[in-house]
């Protein structure tokens, strides 16, 4: 007797090869999952710090107006409407004040923008000048 092989071709795919793509196709989304999370959490925090540099010129034009240091109280208390978690120290330099305005973003961060506000004594018709520089 004479044994005949099986001249019939085994065609489609296998379970691993099935798994394999599988798992390629997971790991591809879940990589765009991670990359839009972290696109929207940037988003966010550049967003507060615009606010912030905002609030900042705020206070600016405040010292131009007023004149006086009553106007921090007032921008303090504005600023938790606008940023979350924030708080700002102000300190009395020799010509003016050193503003520090403090928030917390995205993961618990905390960031700070500091502003100078110096004013200067000038002559009529011009009681003062005012120099704001944002570090």
């Amino acid at each position: 007797m004479a044994l005949h092989k099986n001249s019939q071709s085994i065609t489609g795919f296998s379970l691993i090869e099935i798994l394999i793509a599988t798992f390629a196709l997971a790991f591809g989304f879940l990589s765009i999952a991670t990359l839009e999370n972290t696109s929207l959490a940037r988003s966010y925090d550049d967003y507060l710090r615009s606010i912030a540099i905002s609030r900042l010129r705020n206070i600016c034009e405040r010292f131009y107006v007023a004149g006086d240091a009553n106007a921090i109280t007032a921008w303090n208390e504005e600023n938790s409407a606008f940023l979350p978690f924030s708080n700002s120290k102000t300190r009395k330099e020799k010509n003016g004040y050193s503003i520090q305005l403090c928030w917390h973003g995205h993961g618990k961060i905390e960031n700070c923008l500091t502003t100078i506000v110096v004013s200067f004594v000038a002559a009529n018709p011009w009681p003062q000048a005012l120099a704001c520089v944002n570090l």
